[in-house]
């Protein structure tokens, strides 16, 4: 047996794991929802919308004259609300929720507590999430059919001005999240076979072993790069875009960082592996056993 297999079958092992759990991070809403690709945070969505019809209330417009959707006005009636107030009970009428987070698989919704928020990366808050999608390969996050199923009958996108160009950008990237799936499953394959041939040469001595392992690894490491990278890519393609063509309507993505540490792990390691092979290697089993030729 050769000690030296046990790091190298630590890292590949690890990373399966890794690269196992980046697929199937918020599957269900008590299992790391919290390791998103990006969180939507609609909780101030179509506030402008909001401000506009409380002003005209306090300026001594009637409900039915304020430019607001039918179906909103009810919650104008009322003289006697602070502006405050009929922001937070318009808002309840939206029936948006606060906040979308996207995975691999679904993607997960919920509110944060207390309440509405400018800002979630800031201000760190509690999150409840409600509801998750039922997992499948190649999910797609079709936002505008999301919001225009939850919003309330009457009021549309339109209404609440929401930019088109959100949609757009989640589309144009929906390709780039299909490679990420196939790529992180052949990632976390690769590296499950290799953390089999590591066990095997553990057991049986040699440098070909250790060549073939140093092979998978360097497989693995490309396959889970390239998926890495793609996802750094729609991570940053997608919040910039949301924050560009969002911020006049008060609409904010968030990346996700923890996600991305975990699979930029998972892609280092197989590296790691294979550099221990190439050691491995290069001593030979004779040096190891601290055998002498004989000339």
């Amino acid at each position: 047996m050769r000690a030296i297999a046990l790091l190298p079958l630590l890292c590949v092992c690890a990373s399966t794991v890794l690269a196992v759990l980046c697929l199937m991070a918020g599957y269900k809403s008590d299992f790391m929802e919290n390791f998103e690709l990006i969180t939507f945070n609609t909780s101030l969505l179509g506030e402008g919308l909001i401000e506009a019809a409380a002003q005209e209330v306090a300026s001594g417009e009637t409900a039915t004259t304020v430019n607001v959707p039918p179906a909103l006005q009810s919650a104008l009636a009322s003289t006697l609300l602070s502006n405050s107030e009929l922001i937070q009970e318009i808002a309840e009428k939206l029936n948006i929720h606060d906040f979308y987070k996207i995975h691999m698989l679904d993607f997960c919704e919920g509110y944060y507590e207390p309440g509405p928020i400018p800002n979630a990366s800031s201000t760190n808050p509690s999150q409840n999430v409600t509801f998750c999608s039922p997992p499948q390969a190649f999910s797609f996050f079709n936002a505008t059919q999301v919001l225009t199923d939850e919003l309330l009958p009457g009021v549309s996108l339109d209404q609440i001005q929401f930019p088109s160009q959100v949609q757009d950008a989640i589309t144009a990237m929906a390709v780039v999240q299909k490679v990420m799936f196939v790529l992180y499953c052949t990632g976390a394959g690769i590296s499950g076979l290799a953390a089999l041939e590591a066990i095997i040469a553990f057991l049986i001595d040699g440098r070909l072993s250790a060549v073939c392992n140093a092979i998978l690894d360097i497989i693995a490491f490309i396959a889970l790069g390239i998926a890495s990278g793609c996802a750094t890519a729609f991570i940053y393609a997608v919040t910039n875009a949301v924050n560009q063509y969002g911020a006049q309507v008060n609409l904010q993505a968030y990346g996700g960082t923890k996600f991305l540490i975990m699979s930029w792990i998972a892609t280092v390691l197989p590296l790691l592996a294979a550099f221990l092979w190439c050691i491995d290697c290069c001593i030979g089993p004779d040096r190891r056993r601290g055998r002498k030729e004989v000339y």
